[in-house]
């Protein structure tokens, strides 16, 4: 019995190791994600800014983001 019990403490600690690498892996992947709708905003940004040679920095691109 004491044998069953060890091994089912090994199965669950092994399933815990999984399960926490996949947290991490999704963690990294939102963090990626994240990375590049902030690329993205920058970068246009930057084309209306050339487009209409002035400073957006007060520009919403909620609008924008909504109509990609």
């Amino acid at each position: 019995m004491a044998e069953n019990a060890s091994t089912s403490e090994n199965f669950l600690q092994d399933a815990a190791h999984v399960l926490d690498d996949i947290i991490d892996e999704c963690a990294y992947e939102a963090l990626g994600l994240e990375y590049q709708g902030v690329k993205l905003k920058r970068m246009t940004k930057a084309i209306i800014e050339v487009a209409s040679e002035c400073a957006c920095e007060d520009l919403d691109l909620e609008l924008l983001e909504r109509r990609v």
